[in-house]
């Protein structure tokens, strides 16, 4: 077994010394799997805190300055989603996780060194068999030991350059600043950074000088692990609030990992304002950045799509924006489609006002646009007719205008003599149907109870006539009562709404 595995050796170390020149040669091509498996996962996002402002012998002032201060740039910069890497970032993304893969691969040959020394010291097998199962057992081991050690070798020639990795990330910011927390620089910005597990921290310090709030920021990168600086004001306390806007361009910047724009685009002038360019949605790329008036920062430089839609309409303009520009677009909403309406009223003439402006007298016809417009009819004398004409109103509307001065003596006195009328026909008719109702009593009641009687076939047919028709005519004087009672219902509920009217004119 001796013999054989010392024949083995010399082939064994030169196919390693030809794998490390292979993986020399190759350093910049695509890694082989056996590589690439021992990577880990980059970084799913990349995550920004910010710290409250630190400094010494601080007022009651400048102590709320350090927290105001910070929270405000997390309100100007808070919308910020993606963070540009740059080549320094990405080489040193791909540098941590090629430390990981060599601990990972060098454990691994240090387990497969440790599997095959048992096998070289086990005993010696006695057999033919169980000579050649040894061997094999041996041949395997030392296979897994050349293969961890490629792999090795191949992450050692490796440069973080042929580590692939995404130039673009999404940015996540700590969780607590959403409630208005900000994180505390108790140690060194890199140790907090660690704790919190955290790719950048903005932190910064504050001084008071004569009156004055000096504030300088700074931007920590843990994986650079570098400070930079990101921005610096100077203010009395009551104006600091006011010179965060120009820091945050500042701080943008090195948060986004690039330059950036911003584009305000306006639908209407202040002079001019309708409800259709109220309603108008403002689109940046693809993105609704909101209604009428929008602005949208931290653009990437260069062309971007502008849509301005009403309805199923849009005005489209395309824009190209310069690094560090800041653009107003004006941009008109699409026209809304009119069509034509004809109004008509009863009598004619009324003055017809749209959304009160006045447009005519009817009969007429308007072009009205496909939003809801709110129409009135006014003539003097008549009460005004209000209704609404949108899209899916017909294309004629005829309104019949009331009076609006009506004689309630004459309307009270002919609801009056309806209620009477209809009181007269109710109690008429009650007495009929009892009498048509006794009647089919009496027929019944004279009907013979058995055949055994001394009434003729005839006779007793025609009894049977006279009290189908008297119980089917009582059937109809009970419907007549009903309806005629209905009516008298009604005529008493007119009579009291006549009766109101003269008090709710």
């Amino acid at each position: 077994m001796t013999t054989d595995r010392g024949r083995r050796l010399p082939a064994l170390l030169a196919a390693g010394l030809l794998l490390c020149g292979a993986a020399a040669r190759v350093g910049g091509d695509t890694l082989p799997e056996s590589v690439t498996a021992l990577l880990p996962a980059e970084r799913d996002v990349f995550r920004v805190g910010i710290a409250r402002l630190s400094g010494e012998g601080l007022s009651q002032e400048a102590r709320s300055a350090a927290e105001t201060f910070p929270r405000l740039l997390y309100e100007q910069i808070g919308e910020i989603d993606e963070r540009d890497l740059s080549g320094d970032e990405l080489e040193a993304y791909a540098a941590v996780r090629l430390r990981t893969a060599k601990r990972t691969a060098a454990t691994r040959l240090r387990s497969a060194v440790a599997a095959r020394d048992r096998l070289l010291f086990e005993p010696l097998a006695v057999g033919p068999a169980a000579r050649s199962a040894a061997r094999e057992r041996l041949d395997r081991a030392e296979e897994a030991v050349d293969e961890a050690r490629a792999v090795l070798d191949r992450l050692d020639a490796t440069e973080p350059d042929d580590v692939p990795g995404a130039p673009r990330r999404p940015l996540e910011y700590w969780s607590g600043h959403e409630a208005g927390l900000l994180l505390s620089l108790d140690s060194t910005p890199h140790a907090l950074a660690v704790d919190e597990d955290l790719d950048l921290l903005l932190w910064g310090s504050i001084e008071e000088i004569e009156g004055y709030l000096a504030v300088d920021l700074f931007i920590y990168h843990r994986f650079l692990e570098r400070n930079t600086a990101a921005g610096s004001t100077v203010a009395r306390p009551e104006d600091l609030s006011g010179d965060t806007p120009l820091v945050a361009g500042d701080v943008a910047r090195a948060v986004l990992g690039r330059d950036f724009a911003t584009l305000v685009v306006a639908t209407r002038r202040a002079d001019a304002e309708t409800a259709a360019a109220a309603d108008a949605a403002v689109r940046v790329g693809g993105v609704l950045r909101g209604f009428s008036r929008a602005e949208a920062r931290f653009l990437r430089p260069g062309a971007h799509e502008i849509r301005v839609e009403l309805g199923d309409r849009a005005s489209v303009r395309v824009v190209e924006l310069a690094p560090g520009e800041r653009r107003v677009e004006r941009v008109e909403p699409p026209p809304p489609v009119s069509r034509l309406v004809r109004l008509q009223s009863s009598p004619s003439g009324a003055d017809v006002y749209a959304d009160s402006v006045w447009v005519g007298r009817t009969p007429l016809e308007h072009e009205f646009p496909a939003s809801s417009t709110i129409v009135r009819m006014r003539r003097e004398g008549y009460l005004e007719s209000r209704f609404v004409v949108n899209a899916g109103s017909p294309d004629l509307l005829s309104r019949a205008l009331l009076p609006d001065k009506i004689d309630w003596t004459e309307e009270l006195r002919a609801s009056r003599d309806g209620f009477y009328q209809a009181l007269t026909w109710f109690v008429l008719s009650v007495p009929v149907t009892v009498l048509l109702h006794g009647g089919f009593e009496s027929v019944r009641a004279a009907f013979p109870a058995s055949d055994s009687t001394a009434l003729s076939r005839e006779e007793l047919d025609r009894l049977a006539r006279r009290g189908n028709i008297l119980y089917w005519s009582s059937i109809g004087a009970r419907l007549l009562n009903a309806g005629l009672f209905v009516n008298l219902l009604l005529s008493v509920f007119d009579y009291l709404a006549v009766g109101e009217g003269p008090h709710n004119q």
